[in-house]
């Protein structure tokens, strides 16, 4: 695999493989990459899909190297969410990219949740997600609503390791989709994955108008 070249400097996605062949060097060259996203420049959306897909899954959850902020004493999946989240709140040219590293970043946390200690961060994370969920669950963009209900059923797995700490998320994402109208169809994806994690005894008809034949 060619090094990938990005605002004059070049990071070899090879050495993503294995924390230990990642230089200090390397290191600030991600981290500057990652701050310069670009909706003109493929190039560090490439970065981020290549270190989420691809990222040895120790450096991942290390917290001695820095991907995101600096200084940070978060694991490096959780210093990458904040490109991710700006990526999928940002211009629907890249959204189906966006979106396909969340699903990915997801797949990566639920493989990783006996490692990654962070509660607080994980219920943020959450929260942060379900907004991207309502926003987008009728995107315009092909294939993203798709990915949207794969990213709520990664996230509702997720919700389960955290549970203690927000007990009542479900039901609110519940209360959310019946007020939300009738004919908003992404809200029906939602609520099939839904009925698994809510009592069924709360459910009422999802704000369906009357219709006299």
């Amino acid at each position: 695999m060619p090094a990938l070249n990005i605002s004059g400097s070049s990071v070899d996605l090879r050495t993503l493989q294995n924390p230990h062949c990642i230089s200090t060097t390397d290191h600030s060259q991600i981290q500057k990459c990652l701050g310069d996203i670009d909706i003109n420049d493929m190039g560090p959306i490439a970065l981020l899909r290549g270190i989420v897909a691809c990222g040895n899954q120790n450096m991942l959850i290390s917290t001695n190297m820095t991907l995101g902020a600096l200084n940070s004493t978060e694991p490096n999946l959780f210093q990458i969410w904040p490109y991710i989240q700006s990526l999928c709140q940002g211009d629907l040219t890249v959204h189906y990219q966006s979106f396909q590293i969340l699903a990915l970043w997801f797949a990566r946390i639920l493989k990783s949740t006996s490692s990654l200690k962070s509660e607080h961060q994980m219920t943020t994370i959450l929260k942060s997600s379900w907004e991207l969920v309502v926003l987008n669950w009728d995107s315009p963009v092909e294939d993203v609503p798709e990915l949207i209900v794969d990213i709520f059923t990664q996230a509702m797995t997720l919700w389960g390791f955290v549970k203690q700490d927000m007990p009542t998320f479900a039901d609110d994402i519940l209360k959310i989709t019946q007020d939300t109208p009738w004919f908003v169809k992404g809200k029906y994806r939602i609520f099939a994955v839904l009925l698994k994690y809510i009592n069924l005894d709360q459910v009422s008809i999802l704000n369906v108008p009357n219709i006299t034949l």
